[in-house]
């Protein structure tokens, strides 16, 4: 519960800085090639894992918020490439249950990628996609992952825009050659529950043009 009134006022939020900046802006997308973003992140939670030991059942991450940034170049006028950094903590509990918390993960996400945009006065339209590897620190390393979206930002002047985006990712579960787990601890061992495990994350915020 807590989770979805943080994700309805992030989005209530963004809805009235867009409405503000959609009635100040008076000039075109800023024609400067380097841009940096700065963005609250909501994340939706997954189900990567299965344990077995002391207690039993799916393990679920649950969803959190965060934040992040992403450093890009535009490379064409309708294309730019940059990098970006999430960064989250995620409460961890058997799927379904109202038992305590088994821990807490802090999941950071680096990845490349590429904005195809589409632009009109202020307004830009985006399709992003990216590649990179998602770290939930000492337990369960680090795990490819790739993600899609779509964005929608606004600008307010030449230098400021604002910025909403809706992404899926799809994360790799991997093990060593000879691992049947990813992690064991006093709770017991925790297996991927297939390959690839998903989640969404809505952002929104600043992006600076220099």
């Amino acid at each position: 519960m807590r989770s979805v009134r943080f994700r309805r006022r992030l989005l209530a939020g963004t809805a009235l800085l867009f409405s503000a900046g959609l009635a100040a802006a008076q000039t075109p997308e800023p024609s400067l090639s380097w841009r940096l973003t700065i963005y609250g992140v909501w994340y939706s939670g997954t189900t990567p894992y299965r344990v077995e030991g002391a207690v039993s059942g799916d393990v679920h991450f649950e969803s959190a918020g965060g934040w992040g940034a992403r450093m890009s170049h535009e490379v064409l006028p309708w294309f730019d490439f940059g990098v970006g950094w999430n960064r989250v903590v995620a409460a961890v509990r058997l799927a379904g249950s109202d038992s305590p918390a088994l821990g807490s993960r802090q999941i950071n996400t680096i990845e490349g990628g590429g904005d195809f945009h589409w632009i009109r006065g202020p307004l830009r339209l985006s399709l992003t996609t990216g590649i990179g590897g998602a770290n939930t620190g000492s337990k369960g390393g680090i795990n490819l992952t790739a993600s899609v979206g779509a964005g929608l930002s606004v600008a307010l002047e030449r230098h400021v825009a604002l910025r909403v985006e809706e992404r899926w990712r799809a994360t790799y579960g991997n093990l060593g050659p000879n691992d049947l787990y990813a992690y064991c601890d006093a709770s017991g061992c925790y297996a991927y529950r297939r390959k690839f495990y998903e989640n969404t994350e809505a952002l929104g915020g600043l992006t600076l043009f220099f």
